[in-house]
């Protein structure tokens, strides 16, 4: 058990550190009060100002606090808060008491060399408890980081501030709140006041319910699209960027559209059909894709309907279900199906580098108009 746990906690802390500048996908909280829903958890955005909604490598959600003395180098100085899940399937921690050895293992046990352990407190977190209606435990953590890859000779301290409890609704499931600081040995740690924003955080936290969905949004104009084809997709989108280089702006802009939308609304299906094909096999993780699956089709329905900015986030991506799902067809000896899914995956992540070039050419003033080109061919 104690090995599970400790690679959970180390994948984490590692990507984690990678993690911590600001990317293009970092998103403005337009709402304070709209409590961020994903995955059998709710929680509010810090309530203070200069919070942005970043990705999270492991999925769940991560607010960065922009912190003006860093600008210059964001990476040096960071501040997080966020909340993220773990499915230990039948490692999961069971009671209390495995709850605390989980937690003591997963943040004690260090394998990277850049870490190094200075100080861990783990203790029964009594009043949450009662909130929340389950087992939490809270902690509080010292760790010194070195040789790192992307500042080389410096050492960094990195604080954690948090709590783990097993979720009430999901047997299987921990949830990590927490509150991180990452800062160069030597130098001051953000004011107390900036750490009360993020503690005050972790109090909005609360479980939700496992309901399971109906279809609501299964039948929805968006995903009228035929069925996934790789090679139709590919077409497309040569077709795109061959009219944007000779300067028919208004068609590549038609056709990128028109490959973006295929594989985005194939995503969305195949999703559907992964939650069908587990339901028939009894798998309770239907519910988890099924939902996951009428959130984003809701989202797309919301986005047609709409020109009023969003903050829109997930809590999950759509290319790790992708993925399980291909492993799941292939253990079925649905191979062909298998590969198909996996080119979806691959397309599907090609129409994400699309809007994210898209956006950057936007942010930096420029006119997007018909280009439909990933990152490799945008460099």
């Amino acid at each position: 058990m104690k090995t599970r746990w400790f690679k959970w906690s180390i994948s984490f802390l590692s990507t984690l550190l990678l993690s911590c500048a600001s990317s293009p996908t970092d998103q403005q909280i337009i709402d304070l009060k709209q409590r961020i829903e994903f995955d059998g958890i709710s929680v509010l955005p810090p309530q203070a100002k200069n919070w942005m909604l970043g990705a999270s490598p492991l999925g769940g959600i991560i607010f960065k606090k922009q912190l003006s003395e860093t600008l210059d180098e964001p990476e040096s100085h960071t501040l997080l808060a966020g909340v993220r899940y773990a499915d230990l399937a039948e490692k999961a921690p069971k009671n209390m008491q495995e709850l605390l050895l989980f937690t003591e293992s997963s943040h004690s046990s260090q394998n990277d060399p850049r870490l190094h352990n200075m100080r861990l407190s783990v203790h029964v977190d009594e009043n949450r408890s009662k909130t929340l209606n389950t087992d939490c435990v809270v902690y509080e953590q010292l760790m010194k980081e070195s040789a790192n890859p992307l500042f080389p000779g410096k050492v960094f301290m990195l604080t954690a501030q948090g709590f783990q409890c097993r979720h009430p609704f999901y047997a299987n499931i921990v949830i990590d709140t927490f509150c991180t600081e990452r800062y160069l040995e030597n130098t001051q740690t953000v004011d107390k006041a900036y750490k009360d924003e993020c503690i005050a955080f972790l109090d909005t936290v609360r479980f939700q319910s496992p309901v399971s969905q109906t279809d609501t949004f299964k039948d929805i104009s968006y995903l009228n699209v035929p069925a996934w084809n790789y090679p139709q997709w590919q077409q497309l989108i040569s077709a795109a960027i061959m009219l944007n280089e000779q300067g028919n702006k208004s068609g590549a802009e038609q056709l990128c559209y028109q490959a973006l939308h295929f594989a985005d609304a194939n995503m969305i299906k195949s999703l559907f059909d992964y939650a069908d094909m587990l339901e028939t096999q009894m798998n309770n993780h239907s519910i988890f894709i099924r939902n996951r699956a009428n959130k984003l089709a809701k989202l797309r329905a919301q986005q047609e309907n709409t020109t009023t900015p969003q903050t829109t986030y997930l809590g999950f991506q759509p290319t790790v279900i992708l993925k399980e799902y291909a492993r799941f067809l292939n253990k079925l000896q649905k191979t062909t199906d298998a590969t198909s899914i996996e080119m979806l995956e691959e397309a599907y992540k090609y129409t994400q580098e699309v809007h994210a070039v898209r956006f950057r050419i936007m942010s930096e003033g420029g006119n997007a108009q018909g280009i439909c080109t990933g990152f490799e061919k945008a460099h």
